[in-house]
């Protein structure tokens, strides 16, 4: 992956690849095989760093069509779900971003209509609700609470 991964995926209309790791955007983790998410979680980073308020409305908009796009395997949410987790990581524990991403009822209820198309599937999402709770508990925010 070059240091414009996300932008040339933005470029390419490949943001959904992209987000998932799938394609060229695939880089394998040396310890479990599967795609290298800190990888596109750091491409995530770099691009919000340079323009933080229109870079995570890019990134919503882009969260948002891939949840609209397709029914994601369980997988594939709960990596959605890590860009939060990262996210709330670099701003709140390590200081590496500076604006605070206010995010959206929009992208929230695409993430609940995931949730709920899967529940009607019987699927197990101990995982995604797992990754939920820890934000809840370890900073204290909700991402299944629509502000209005």
């Amino acid at each position: 992956m070059n240091s414009n991964d996300y932008e040339d995926a933005i470029a390419s209309n490949m943001t959904n690849q992209f987000l998932l790791g799938r394609g060229k955007y695939f880089v394998r983790d040396r310890d479990w095989g599967g795609h290298d998410n800190t990888r596109t979680y750091l491409k995530i980073l770099s691009f919000i760093t340079k323009e933080p308020l229109g870079g995570y409305k890019r990134l919503e908009a882009d969260i948002c069509k891939l949840l609209d796009s397709e029914f994601l395997s369980v997988f594939d949410l709960q990596t959605v779900l890590g860009i939060f987790w990262s996210y709330f990581i670099d701003r709140k524990e390590e200081g590496k971003l500076h604006v605070d991403w206010h995010i959206s009822d929009e992208v929230k209820t695409r993430i609940i209509n995931q949730i709920d198309q899967h529940k009607k599937n019987d699927a197990d999402l101990r995982a995604v609700y797992d990754t939920i709770n820890r934000i809840k508990t370890r900073f204290g925010y909700n991402l299944l609470h629509l502000s209005k």
